[in-house]
């Protein structure tokens, strides 16, 4: 909005000027300039209006100004033959003016810049030294009058010719000089959009140098720098062409939701602007972006089906826009995503479609390139006819001297014989003035000769150019010959072994009638022919019944609901197929059959026939499914035995190496009450008892995840800490210790309820340092040794029935968790007095 205003002011200010040379700057350096960011036709309309006024008032250096600005526009949207003749018209404007003419600094500021851009086109169409020669003769202007806006021009114009020619430390310097320069000049001027966007330019330059370098952080740094100064300027051009770029880099450093992001906001830009040739390309970038998703290894398979539509989708539409604008080079990318992505959904028949249309637009872009070649030959014909006919030129003028030699012998001859004859005067004064016609004329022909030689060494330079750029074309066209020769090698050798497979299953068909096995053959679409005993013992229907019940067409008979994706790919690779499937017999009966549906192929390559092997392997699958529960269950039995991560290394490996554990827990119970229930229980009821006890400490300890180690007696051991390592552990074991104390109160007041015995429970805990694991060949047990383990075992003998005794070790873990009692220094057997403490309750 702000920039349309301020151009609605300066065509304001534009009508109220009077002067005519005041109009035309206006328009130049203003009303042009701002259009630029905008919309580019506008801004030559405005030039061309400049352009107008001052030819109306014969100012050579204001026309020059005109045709440079449009070639500046022309350059902007890539027409760069457009370009190069608007620039080289404000050259010839630059030159004429008169060298009396005292010239402004801001004259020769102009002309270097004119002869700057004109550098840039001959490096863009690769013809270097005229580039480099007109980049130098802007330097020497730019210096002598020291503007350092033009030198750092001409820096950055030097840095892309050694871009073009790969000397990329070369070009990195000179862009960071212009870069240098720019930013000098953009203290002074804040303002200057022109200095913006060289700024923005450059590091979009340097950007390009790190992208065929690889090295994708630097030159994404450099790409975003760009962006960054277009945006501040508002050029939507150089917006685009950013957003395209970083989209490019983050697709080769695999960041898809990045690259299509920027992708998507270039695409805005262009669509915009209504470029096509860019179009088609960012849609060929998105096709290629999606199969790249496609082919990730974590995503869904329904993920994968989606990224692979819109694959298609953008692939189509580029294609759309290229064949509108019969840009072969994009035809040919496109092609070549279609081919791939059809290929990756399985969907052979389209993949070769496309694979065909991609080798053709190779083929075009080779013949184009052979027509190109034989233009320039006949050039080059022609120049060497204009020479002959320059070389007869000169025979004719070396006989015409010999001539007028013989004609001065003869003039001295009658000299000396008749000098007294006035008529011999006469004849040869008539003789000189021949003689004299006769050397005006051969003058004449001399410096005809002299220009012909001229434009023809101006010719043949050009033809040295294009024969040097035509060479390396022809070295590219081969390359791609050679590929094509590869392709079609490749499908030779497979066409002999396809010839090699239909031999093989010549010799089948022999004995198809007598096979235990089904055997179907159909014709090309399909459609079933002819079936073998086999068929008729195994799924018990002649060929007349099961047509009449299942259908007479392979794809509509068969129960697989993939069976037409297996007939594709069959038909596309020309190879067989294995598929399997559930079905029934004729009597209802269940059956897995496993299917080998194999392509019949004539002399040259063509489908004739399908031949389907169907197998019963019924008993097969029902066995896999028995051995499959059996190693479930036994799975099962050894992780209730094992640890996970144990057991895994013993399947693994055939043992299991004990760990060691800095921090871990141990917890021991012991029943007070037990001895004397021996005494009054019989043993099925005792151990029913116990049973009933250890179930719902096993299903307490499961839900802190502490690991059971085992039961001794009436004793029940468990750890935290172990296998995994937890730092929460302890608080864990803590929690599971008050709840399973909880338990037994409960228990307590409903054995005392109906006059049972009533057992009590010692607990204790301790923290330390463990080894845990294996041990032994025969009938493996998961066990923990070290101190720790006799220390936890001596919390529970040193502790209270119906409380939760723990060591000073495991308080110092938990102290703000929990309340406690203490209880002072305590005499343990064989280890002295220890510090211990009751667990009350949680805080």
């Amino acid at each position: 909005m702000s920039q349309n205003k301020k151009i609605d002011s300066l065509l304001k200010a534009y009508n109220k000027v009077n002067h005519d040379t005041d109009k035309i700057n206006l328009l130049i350096n203003k009303i042009g300039l701002e259009f630029e960011l905008i919309n580019a036709d506008s801004a030559i309309h405005y030039y061309n209006k400049a352009f107008n006024l001052a030819t109306d008032i014969d100012n050579k250096y204001l026309k020059a100004k005109s045709l440079q600005q449009i070639g500046f526009v022309n350059l902007s949207k890539g027409n760069f033959s457009e370009a190069l003749n608007y620039f080289l018209k404000s050259n010839e404007e630059f030159l004429s003016i008169s060298e009396t003419t005292k010239k402004s600094n801001e004259m020769e500021k102009a002309h270097c810049s004119c002869l700057s851009s004109i550098g840039i086109i001959y490096s863009n169409l690769g013809i270097y030294n005229k580039a480099i020669d007109f980049f130098q003769q802007s330097l020497i202007k730019n210096e002598k009058i020291n503007d350092l806006r033009g030198i750092s021009v001409v820096y950055n114009n030097l840095g892309l010719v050694h871009f073009y020619q790969k000397n990329y430390d070369n070009a990195i310097e000179y862009f960071k000089k212009s870069i240098a320069l720019k930013e000098k000049l953009l203290t002074e001027n804040k303002d200057d959009n022109k200095l913006k966007k060289g700024i923005a330019d450059t590091y979009n330059n340097i950007g390009m140098v790190y992208e065929n370098l690889n090295d994708k952080e630097n030159a994404l740094y450099y790409y975003n720098e760009a962006l960054k100064d277009y945006e501040l300027i508002n050029y939507t051009k150089g917006i685009g062409l950013s957003h395209n770029n970083i989209g490019l880099i983050y697709e080769k450093l695999n960041d898809m939701e990045s690259a299509e992001l920027h992708y998507k906001k270039s695409l805005e830009i262009k669509l915009m602007i209504g470029d096509k040739s860019s179009i088609s390309s960012i849609y060929a970038n998105f096709s290629s972006l999606y199969l790249a998703k496609a082919k990730s290894a974590t995503i869904s398979s329904a993920e994968k089906d989606k990224c692979c539509k819109e694959s298609v989708n953008y692939g189509l539409k580029s294609l759309e826009l290229a064949e509108q604008i019969n840009a072969i080079p994009l035809i040919s990318v496109a092609s070549d995503h279609l081919k791939n992505v059809y290929k990756e959904m399985g969907n052979y028949t389209k993949a070769f479609i496309y694979s065909e249309k991609f080798i053709e637009t190779k083929d075009s872009l080779f013949n184009a390139d052979k027509t190109k070649a034989i233009t320039e030959m006949e050039t080059k014909y022609q120049t060497e006819k204009k020479q002959q006919e320059i070389e007869l030129l000169n025979k004719d003028k070396a006989l015409q001297n010999e001539e007028i030699k013989k004609q001065a012998i003869i003039k001295n001859s009658f000299i000396i014989g008749f000098g007294l004859i006035l008529l011999i005067a006469i004849i040869i004064y008539r003789n000189f003035r021949q003689k004299r016609k006769a050397n005006i004329i051969l003058s004449q022909k001399n410096t005809e000769i002299e220009q012909q030689k001229e434009e023809i060494l101006s010719q043949s330079e050009l033809l040295s150019e294009t024969n040097s750029q035509l060479l390396t074309r022809n070295t590219e066209i081969e390359q791609q010959k050679e590929e094509i020769l590869a392709q079609r090698d490749e499908l030779e050798t497979s066409n002999l072994k396809l010839q090699t497979l239909n031999a093989e299953l010549e010799k089948l068909s022999i004995v198809a009638s007598e096979t235990d096995n089904s055997v179907v053959i159909a014709n090309e679409q399909g459609t079933i022919e002819w079936v073998n005993a086999g068929f008729r013992k195994l799924y018990g229907y002649t060929l007349e019944q099961f047509i009449k019940e299942k259908g007479s067409n392979l794809i509509k008979a068969s129960s697989n609901e993939h069976f037409l994706e297996c007939m594709m790919e069959c038909i596309c690779d020309k190879k067989s197929v294995n598929y399997i499937t559930e079905t029934f017999n004729s009597s209802g009966k269940k059956l897995v059959i496993q299917t080998t549906l194999t392509p019949i192929l004539d002399e040259n390559g063509n489908l004739k026939k399908f031949v389907a092997i169907d197998a019963d392997i019924t008993k097969l699958k029902e066995a896999e499914e028995q051995i499959r529960k059996e190693q479930e269950k036994s799975e099962a039995l050894l992780l209730n035995i094992l640890p996970v991560k144990t057991a895994t290394e013993l399947k693994e490996t055939g043992k299991a190496t004990p760990h060691y554990y800095k921090k871990a827990s141990v917890l021991f119970t012991d029943f007070k009450g037990f001895t004397m229930s021996c005494e009054k229980l019989t043993p099925v009821e005792l151990v029913e008892k116990l049973h009933s006890y250890f179930v719902k400490f096993d299903e307490i300890t499961s839900k802190y995840k502490l690991e059971k180690i085992k039961t001794i007696g009436d004793a029940y051991m468990c750890a935290g800490g172990i296998p995994e390592e937890d730092d929460s552990h302890i608080e864990k074991i803590v929690k599971a210790a008050l709840e399973i104390q909880q338990y037994m109160e409960e228990r307590k007041i409903e054995d005392e309820k109906y006059e049972k015995d009533v057992w009590q429970l010692r607990l204790g805990i301790h923290t330390g340092e463990i080894i845990a694991g294996v041990v032994g060949k025969k009938k493996f047990a998961y066990d923990v040794w070290g101190d720790t383990v006799n220390t936890a075992s001596r919390m529970e003998s040193s502790g209270e029935p119906g409380k939760v005794n723990i060591s000073e070790s495991t308080y110092e873990f938990i102290k703000n968790q929990f309340t406690f009692t203490k209880r002072g220094m305590i005499e343990a057997k064989n280890k002295g007095k220890i510090s211990m403490y009751f667990v009350d309750g949680i805080v």
